[in-house]
């Protein structure tokens, strides 16, 4: 299992103003997390390039999630992309909900949900 997660940035005059992160936790698994766009950014769809450039350079067959019960602009984003949900568990004070996909993969990219 490697420690280091691979980030994806997204690029606008000279500022960054997203990113998404991919880790591969196993031989068959990863786990996607920190996707974030500036909110003066979000709703142009940067979310779901990030999100798909990090998945088309996933080298495992299933990606995870997890995402706050309330964050449903990313539970929509990950839903229109095709994930599934897997389980809801209580964090503290709020609820996580697990999502998941089976990538398929031709070569090494993603080619869709």
């Amino acid at each position: 299992m490697s420690s280091a997660a691979n980030y994806f940035v997204e690029i606008v005059e000279d500022k960054v103003v997203g990113c998404a992160a991919l880790l591969k936790e196993y031989p068959e698994l990863s786990k996607s997390y920190h996707t974030s766009v500036l909110p003066e950014y979000r709703r142009k769809g940067l979310g779901a390039k990030l999100l798909l450039t990090s998945i088309n350079n996933c080298d495992t067959p299933y990606v995870y999630g997890t995402i706050r019960e309330d964050n449903t602009a990313s539970l929509r984003l990950v839903g229109k992309l095709g994930w599934k949900f897997i389980r809801k568990d209580w964090n503290v004070d709020h609820y996580i909900i697990t999502m998941a996909n089976k990538l398929l993969i031709q070569g090494e990219n993603y080619v869709g949900p």
